[in-house]
């Protein structure tokens, strides 16, 4: 390999990792949407709870999570459509949010329902999951500025 092949695959590579970026970027709003989301749910919890009508706090759970669901797959479907070839990094990112997904829901909603654990022990799951995705979705956000510097 001669120094022009080694720099063309540089150049490669960056531009690559350039285009992730951007595209995680672009797709970033989606951690605020959920985040704000998850807000108004706890808020409608507490809501529930101010007006002793905690026999709802189960469905104002289900209600936000579907519709939260619904709002990020039918984004996903529009960002298919427009979107170009996946990279290795999106593919990733995009498994891990939808099994982090998945394991919020079974750890909020389904697993409690059918008694496998009390409702107490929902957030600290809850947490640990969204530490999981988070941690990893600076990593990455921080990796990909600190290679540009």
């Amino acid at each position: 390999m001669d120094a022009n092949e080694a720099r063309e695959e540089i150049r490669l590579i960056r531009d690559m990792v350039e285009k992730t970026r951007v595209r995680t970027l672009e797709k970033s709003h989606l951690f605020f949407f959920w985040g704000i989301w998850i807000i108004l749910a706890v808020l409608g919890m507490y809501t529930l709870v101010l007006l002793k009508k905690t026999d709802w706090i189960g469905l104002n759970w289900v209600v936000f999570t579907a519709l939260g669901w619904i709002y990020t797959i039918v984004y996903a479907v529009k960002s298919v459509k427009e979107a170009p070839a996946e990279t290795y990094a999106q593919s990733s990112a995009k498994h891990l949010s939808i099994g982090c997904g998945i394991a919020f829901l079974l750890i909020g909603l389904v697993f409690p329902f059918v008694g496998l654990y009390s409702y107490a022990v929902i957030p600290p799951l809850i947490a640990a999951v969204a530490f999981v995705s988070l941690s990893v979705a600076l990593r990455s956000s921080f990796a990909f500025t600190s290679s540009h510097a």
